[in-house]
């Protein structure tokens, strides 16, 4: 679905309805492995923060053929959102761009800027994520 996403942004042309039954299977799936454990196991957000970014690539939500209400997009936002200290600096990146087309640009604002901390310049390799000094303590 990101690839699809991502090749309508490109120009490419899309089948809709394609897109469109990919996302109610995601959908299904989400409604029966996915909604009642994050709510349960406060679990999974990875997949959800993914899910719900990919979600926000699209046009316009007719791609989506009404998979995910905007209700369900909401919740998975708000459970992304309560754990995004816990992501990867990519998958921060993802979810700030999420919440900024999803009108929270301040909760944007905090996390891309959280997903930058980490990040480390320099003028042989440029800007990069490089991994935390006391990695070696897991």
């Amino acid at each position: 679905m990101h690839g699809f996403a991502k090749a309508a942004e490109f120009g490419v042309d899309v089948p809709k309805d394609m897109v469109q039954r990919g996302w109610a299977y995601l959908a299904q799936h989400f409604r029966e492995e996915y909604a009642k454990r994050m709510l349960k196991e406060d679990c999974c957000w990875e997949f959800l923060t993914f899910l719900n970014y990919t979600a926000s690539c699209y046009p316009d939500p007719s791609w989506m053929g009404n998979a995910l209400t905007a209700q369900e997009r909401r919740d998975i936002l708000d459970h992304s959102f309560k754990h995004w200290k816990q992501h990867s600096p990519y998958l921060k990146s993802r979810l700030a761009l999420t919440l900024k087309r999803m009108g929270r640009p301040r909760d944007a604002s905090l996390v891309f800027a959280g997903a930058m901390d980490f990040a480390r310049s320099t003028q042989d390799e440029g800007t990069f994520w490089a991994p935390q000094d006391s990695s070696w303590l897991w």
